[in-house]
């Protein structure tokens, strides 16, 4: 059923022309969104920014390859949206130094989002899971807890020993694996 929304939608742009497919700019640069937009992303994509400004009169509609597709921008300085992301796709990661979100974020067919911000994040817009809304209270800084809706994730920055439990984990793992082993 998610297949056919996604078809039906596809279609319904393209044959009324209501939005314009969206050009990736080079690595390192930036990319300034002012009106209806649709970008096509591949499994694993990875769009390096230098930041990514979404206006109050813009947006993104977004496809996946695969009903599975996963993708992520990351922008050395900025993300802003004070528009709107229409994510059909599985898996997105938004990782910038800061996050400003005003805008409305509608995650389609039981996708979800991460939001990785290095140093700040205000989160002010609304959520939609499939067209249900979810709004958020104003608020700066990390979103955490019971404020979070179930598919929105904010992730931290791991730190280095976060790394090294995870090594001496596999450490561990490593070796009752070899004394099992006759």
């Amino acid at each position: 059923m998610n297949i056919l929304k996604t078809v039906l939608l596809v279609n319904l742009a393209l044959l009324s022309n209501l939005s314009h497919a969206l050009v990736m700019p080079a690595a390192g640069s930036p990319l300034i969104v002012d009106q209806r937009e649709t970008l096509y992303v591949n499994d694993g994509d990875i769009f390096d920014l230098s930041s990514l400004s979404i206006t109050s009169s813009g947006g993104i509609d977004i496809f996946g390859n695969s009903q599975n597709a996963s993708f992520s921008i990351i922008a050395n300085s900025s993300i802003n949206i004070a528009g709107y992301l229409n994510l059909f796709v599985a898996d997105t990661t938004l990782k910038a130094n800061e996050i400003d979100f005003s805008g409305i974020l509608n995650l389609i067919g039981g996708g979800r989002i991460n939001f990785i911000p290095d140093q700040r994040m205000d989160f002010s817009g609304s959520i939609k899971f499939d067209g249900v809304s979810h709004p958020l209270p104003p608020r700066e800084g990390p979103l955490t807890g019971p404020q979070l809706p179930p598919k929105l994730i904010l992730s931290p920055v791991p730190e280095a020993e976060s790394y090294m439990l995870l090594l001496a984990g596999l450490c561990v793992i490593g070796l009752a694996k070899r004394h099992r082993l006759p």
